[in-house]
């Protein structure tokens, strides 16, 4: 398993073409999936590849501060609860420390509990609740505010 970083706009339209992951994730008012164009010259994208070297999706790195980034984390749905998942995550993480990151940190729906066990399984912790902060099928959700410190 490995992690590589990617600015193949043709490959991150395809892994993300998910329809399930789409709906999944997307705050109401977004980019159709249909429009989507990734934003790679600003986002870091780093491509999650299995033993058999299936991109499985995507830790997706916004740069907030010096120290501090953004991730959001995007695996196709047929790979959703799969073990091997938790270990590419640990390597997107080492490889963003590698980048001179200081803290990580990420924002996730309260409804998606699923979301929030891989995130606490990478090595998150729960830091607060962001209060209705993600629209989602016209209803307000708050957020867990998650992080994670360099050692």
């Amino acid at each position: 398993m490995r992690v590589k970083a990617t600015r193949n706009s043709s490959l991150i339209r395809e892994v993300l073409s998910d329809q399930r992951l789409h709906d999944a994730a997307s705050e109401d008012g977004t980019t159709p999936l249909s429009e989507f164009e990734p934003n790679v010259d600003d986002i870091i994208w780093l491509a999650l590849i299995d033993d058999n070297d299936t991109v499985r999706g995507f830790m997706v790195v916004e740069e907030v501060s010096k120290v501090q980034v953004r991730v959001h984390i995007a695996i196709r749905s047929e790979f959703w609860g799969d073990k091997d998942n938790v270990q590419l995550g640990k390597l997107a993480f080492e490889r963003i420390w590698e980048l001179g990151a200081k803290k990580i940190i990420a924002t996730i729906p309260t409804t998606d509990k699923q979301v929030l066990r891989y995130a606490q399984r990478v090595g998150m912790k729960r830091e607060g609740i962001n209060r209705q902060s993600f629209l989602r099928k016209g209803e307000l959700l708050d957020q867990y505010y998650l992080g994670l410190v360099a050692d």
